[in-house]
């Protein structure tokens, strides 16, 4: 029987159909349980599950690793909202330092909202972060077609030096999420966009080219920033989106963490329908096939007891940027049909 079901435009826009949700964030700290006791104190969210792990890691150059590791979550938001997994390596222990400049390439801020950013601010420095800069409160325009609106911003190091950026929304807008964003960089947009849109399927929601200089909230730099760039979501969650830049004041750090044990916010995580399927389309795609992205063979990652076994694959994006794609578990009552049999 032929199929009178149209093609999809979206089935030419690579992992666009399979990815159902952004999983969580794998975040590498120092100390776990001091890195836990902050975010809770300073931004809401809460522990829902412990990791731990002793295996082999090939796709992260490990033939032996083992870390400990816990997943928060924002208590606020019902479903599946993104979990930080906040991981300490113990063998091989963490090495080096988080990003020091808002404009290095790959994964550099994590962006909780608020509902008082004065508050915020004293939570802070009450747990021992100081900000980077004064409050920013003024009307913004992210793009010339764009309207103003009022952005109140401040950024502090976590314990470790991971970059956390709370920002208060307009109370009439949403009920604040944690995080918004996890904020990456690139240092070509024009290049690299067929990526997100074409290969991830990554809806295009907004560009971001400020007109003005901004005053630097974002690191211990200070001075006056811009940047391009662009808000993307993914199919049509608008909740929680990728706010994806290129700055014109640093561009000359253009690589990402190179040391899955080191020490910042490492990648994304996709919950996919069909891992196998998504890996197929990954490999099909012009970005690997010209060798541009690094792209691995599936593997089973044994969690714990609370987190159980996931299946994953993990790749990078063109600057090697790290994402990874996790095999959503089977729905408990599958084994009931839809006619109650």
């Amino acid at each position: 029987m032929v199929s009178t079901v149209a093609a999809s435009p979206n089935d030419a826009r690579g992992l666009r159909n399979r990815l159902n949700r952004i999983r969580h964030y794998d975040v590498n700290v120092s100390n776990l349980e001091r890195s836990i006791a902050w975010y809770q104190a300073t931004t809401g969210i809460k522990p829902i599950m412990r990791t731990s792990a002793d295996q082999g890691f090939p796709s992260l150059g490990l033939a032996h690793g083992r870390f400990e590791g816990c997943m928060l979550q924002d208590p606020d938001q019902g479903g599946k909202f993104p979990m930080i997994h906040l991981v300490e390596w113990k063998d091989p222990k963490p090495v080096g330092t988080p990003y020091r400049s808002h404009a290095n390439v790959g994964w550099y801020r994590i962006v909780p909202e608020v509902t008082d950013l004065a508050e915020a601010r004293e939570r802070c420095i009450a747990n021992g972060s100081t900000p980077f800069a004064p409050s920013v409160d003024a009307m913004v325009k992210f793009h010339r077609h764009v309207d103003a609106h009022r952005y109140r911003v401040f950024t502090v190091h976590d314990p470790d030096g991971i970059a956390v950026e709370f920002s208060q929304p307009e109370a009439r807008l949403r009920q604040p999420v944690v995080p918004i964003v996890v904020a990456h960089n690139t240092a070509d947009v024009a290049g690299h966009m067929p990526f997100y849109t074409d290969t991830l399927g990554l809806d295009f929601m907004q560009g971001l080219q400020v007109g003005e200089p901004m005053p630097n909230v974002y690191s211990p730099g200070g001075g006056m920033v811009g940047h391009d760039g662009a808000l993307m979501g993914l199919r049509g969650d608008v909740k929680v989106m990728f706010d994806w830049l290129q700055w014109n004041d640093t561009p000359d750090l253009p690589h990402p963490y190179a040391e899955p044990n080191h020490l910042g916010i490492m990648r994304c995580a996709f919950e996919v329908d069909d891992l196998d399927a998504a890996h197929a389309t990954l490999l099909r795609s012009s970005w690997y096939k010209a060798g541009k992205i690094k792209v691995a063979a599936p593997e089973d990652w044994d969690l714990g007891a609370e987190a159980g076994s996931i299946r994953v694959v993990n790749f990078t994006d063109p600057e090697g940027v790290g994402f990874q794609l996790v095999q959503q578990p089977p729905y408990p009552n599958a084994t009931l049909n839809a006619y109650g049999l």
